[in-house]
């Protein structure tokens, strides 16, 4: 047994020094930074031209726009009938007619979101087109309208928190 352990011992320890005998001798690149990566001097790439504004883009921001507003009134109908129906099921108890009513009518609200949801959707497609052709003109005017519905979809968020929050109070 002290054989083999002998063995295996002196089998490592000459293993080790013919890898030992493997590793170059000399000296090695230095990590420091290299004289093309401190020079602070090194100009700045060109700006690029900005390309001439897509005469199509003004009527397919409209349409996009005038989606989300038709969106807005078809959510603004459903929350006000959601009001009324909250408000009669707040007397209630939880799993009530009136309760599950109630349940319902939030879940249509949130569906009334979805034509903001898919405006803006569309306004990010825009934007990315905007991007790619490389027109500031056309990336600022698709920004304009995408804060725009931000400000609406926020606004719905806030209302159907608002309704959800009334149902969930005694």
């Amino acid at each position: 047994m002290t054989n083999v352990r002998l063995t295996a011992l002196s089998s490592l320890v000459l293993l080790s020094g013919v890898l030992a005998g493997c590793a170059s001798s000399g000296s090695f690149p230095s990590l420091a930074k290299r004289p093309a990566e401190s020079d602070s001097t090194t100009a700045a790439p060109a700006p690029v031209a900005d390309k001439p504004a897509n005469s199509a883009l003004p009527a397919q921001l409209t349409a996009i726009l005038a989606k989300a507003e038709a969106g807005q009134s078809a959510f603004n109908a459903a929350a006000d009938t959601a009001e009324g129906i909250v408000s009669k099921a707040m007397g209630g108890g939880v799993r009530s007619e009136a309760w599950i009513a109630a349940q319902m009518a939030l879940s249509q609200v949130e569906r009334m979101r979805a034509p903001v949801h898919s405006a803006m959707a569309d306004a990010d497609i825009a934007y990315r087109d905007a991007l790619i052709s490389e027109s500031s003109a056309d990336a600022r005017s698709v920004e304009a309208l995408r804060q725009q519905l931000q400000a609406l979809d926020d606004a719905q968020a806030g209302r159907l928190e608002s309704l959800v929050a009334r149902l969930r109070t005694p």
